[in-house]
């Protein structure tokens, strides 16, 4: 009879995980790093006085690059410990802010509205034409909107399977998918971490390519150095994007629909 796993085990399982992620991805993972940092900081740039319409819509957002600062970190934690499913996860939370916020770019005087629907406590306190406003506003709707048809059952669609327990991605089945085995313990395997880094890479440059159309920055003299990372990081994301786009053949779908929504203004992507 086997031995079980324990506490132990585990731990030293995500050690190896660990070890055999840095020496795979080390170099990736400094630069995704370096893309949190100006993430972060383009939260705190300075921004024009908004109007009053635009306020309540900036605050939202925000408080979503905020999270999303940590989401990102949150879910590299996991991939780098072999916890897959649970980074797919993740990752769903921030697919969710990024369609979101693109959607309520065009409906910026009913972007608190929503906010406040989505609490049942201060629903109650909505008048009846408020909640008309934003009561058909689904995760459908937004991703139709944002992107093109088949965007919502391509790209959620398969986030969700990783949330939602009937599809029964746990990271014990992944385990058995990719590694032919029964082991409940962790272990490093390159396809869910290459599946996991495409999508990153997509997120991330989305969330920086976007920043200036949420928010109407001040730039100061100050503030170049802090620009030129900017383009720097952006130009490396988009660079391996295209690059993967032709490693992974299976991408091309996702490659469609994701640049619809990470990018405002159509961009050379080497097509």
């Amino acid at each position: 009879m086997k031995r079980k796993p324990t506490f132990k085990d585990i731990l030293a399982s995500e050690q190896i995980v660990i070890d055999e992620v840095t020496s795979t991805y080390g170099k990736w993972f400094v630069k995704f790093g370096q893309g949190i940092d100006v993430l972060m900081a383009l939260a705190y740039l300075n921004q024009k006085p908004p109007s009053i319409e635009n306020n309540c819509f900036q605050q939202i957002v925000l408080h979503d690059y905020y999270q999303a600062s940590l989401s990102f970190r949150a879910c590299s934690l996991l991939m780098e410990h072999g916890l897959y499913s649970d980074a797919f996860i993740c990752l769903r939370s921030l697919m969710e802010r990024l369609i979101k916020n693109r959607y309520f770019l065009d409906y910026k005087d009913i972007a608190y509205l929503y906010e406040v629907y989505q609490n049942r406590k201060l629903r109650k306190k909505m008048t009846l034409d408020e909640k008309k406003l934003v009561k058909g506003i689904s995760a459908k709707k937004m991703f139709d909107f944002v992107s093109e048809e088949g965007a919502y059952e391509k790209i959620y669609g398969f986030l969700c399977g990783f949330t939602h327990k009937n599809f029964g991605h746990s990271t014990f089945q992944l385990n058995q998918q990719f590694n032919a085995s029964n082991s409940l313990l962790p272990k490093f395997n390159k396809i869910p971490s290459e599946g996991l880094i495409n999508i990153l890479l997509y997120l991330l440059y989305g969330y920086l390519n976007l920043a200036p159309s949420f928010f109407e920055y001040e730039w100061k003299e100050s503030d170049q150095e802090l620009l030129s990372t900017y383009k720097e990081i952006k130009a490396f994301f988009k660079d391996q994007i295209i690059k993967r786009r032709a490693l992974f053949p299976r991408f091309h779908d996702w490659d469609k629909y994701m640049r619809n929504i990470i990018e405002i203004y159509p961009e050379n992507w080497g097509d």
